[in-house]
C-alpha cells in the first residue's frame, strides 16, 4: 500500500501542471496537423487529376505521340524532345 512521503509545494504544483498542460496542448496540435496534412494530401491528388486530364487534353489536340517528352516554355509555346 503507498505511503505518502510529502506534499509538493504551491509553485511545483503550478509547475507541474503547467508543462503537463503544455505537453497535453502540443499533442492536440499534433493530431491537428496530420489531419491537415492529410486533407492537403486529398487536395493534390485533386489537382493531379485535373493536372493530368489537361495534360492528355493538350497532348492530345497537338497530337503528340504517347511517350514523346514535350515541355511548355513560359510563353506558352510547346516543344517535343
Amino acid at each position: 500500500m503507498p505511503h505518502v512521503v510529502g506534499d509538493l509545494t504551491l509553485q511545483e504544483l503550478r509547475d507541474f501542471a503547467q508543462y503537463q498542460d503544455a505537453i497535453k496542448a502540443h499533442l492536440q496540435r499534433i493530431g491537428q496537423l496530420e489531419v491537415e496534412k492529410h486533407q492537403v494530401f486529398s487536395n493534390i491528388q485533386v489537382l493531379q487529376v485535373g493536372l493530368e486530364a489537361v495534360t492528355n487534353a493538350i497532348r492530345s489536340r497537338l497530337a503528340i505521340p504517347e511517350g514523346v517528352a514535350w515541355s511548355v516554355a513560359a510563353d506558352g509555346s510547346v516543344t517535343t524532345e
